[in-house]
């Protein structure tokens, strides 16, 4: 036996007939089609990363999201070992970005609790000029960054989250 509510516009049943439920409050919200019909709901879905006002934010455009997706699926081996060790808090409990936007720029691990940025540079960065102006833009904003070379990463792991953990500490 199925108990019912009556209301105006809607008769609900309080026990049993789940999917019939959901089918009739679906149509009660909608008039003929849903407003999104890929969920199959009259509300939109939900806003996915942090939203501010009504964007999502952190990223400059488009371009740059695309690029930081590009770059968490390369990852190099040094940056998925230490990934590894420092992904969903596992490190002291913080929790850390990868390939995170700060400006117009995409950092490789981000500690945003502590303002902490941890840079695993390879060959190709050795003393750059664009690193230099990177770094000056970086402390402008009130970052600290942390170079280090992927063989330090790859030979000597301990020794550079024993780094990480000091400047975490201070």
């Amino acid at each position: 036996m199925i108990v019912a509510v009556s209301t105006p516009s809607l008769t609900l049943p309080l026990s049993g007939g789940g999917d019939l439920l959901r089918g009739m409050v679906r149509k009660a919200f909608t008039s003929g089609e849903a407003d999104y019909p890929r969920y199959g709901s009259a509300f939109p879905p939900p806003a996915r990363g942090r939203v501010r006002e009504g964007v999502i934010s952190g990223f400059r455009d488009e371009n740059q999201r695309a690029r930081a997706k590009l770059l968490r699926r390369e990852m190099t081996e040094a940056e998925k070992r230490l990934w590894y060790h420092l992904r969903a808090h596992r490190f002291l409990g913080v929790s850390v970005r990868r390939q995170a936007p700060v400006g117009p720029y995409i950092v490789d691990f981000l500690i945003p609790s502590r303002r902490i940025i941890l840079e695993v540079d390879g060959g190709q960065h050795a003393d750059t000029a664009r690193d230099a102006v990177r770094d000056a833009y970086l402390a402008d904003r009130g970052y600290h960054v942390l170079r280090v070379w992927n063989h330090d990463v790859m030979t000597n792991l301990s020794g550079v989250l024993d780094m990480l953990s000091r400047e975490l500490r201070r």
